[in-house]
């Protein structure tokens, strides 16, 4: 399950960490059913293992977003230099 050691501190230490933790869960049905005694369900752990996947895209997207304001900045300094 990768439980043991020190969490990662960057944000795709954690999701490769985050990701692993639920996919293990969620393929182990005696985990599964260890943990229903906590009312933990396997709709509640697709549902966080689904915003584990929402940080993951908004991580992508933030980015895509700052790649495109580098080059836009970039553009920009060079059309004044002309």
């Amino acid at each position: 399950m990768g439980l043991e050691g020190i969490r990662k501190q960057s944000l795709s230490g954690w999701l490769s960490e985050a990701r692993r933790f639920y996919n293990n869960m969620l393929r182990d049905a005696e985990l599964m059913a260890a943990m229903e005694t906590f009312n933990y369900t396997e709709a509640k752990f697709e549902a966080e293992a689904a915003l584990v996947e929402a940080v993951a895209a908004a991580s992508e997207l933030q980015h895509r977003e700052r790649g495109v304001a580098q080059e836009t900045t970039k553009l920009r300094d060079e059309s004044w230099m002309r």
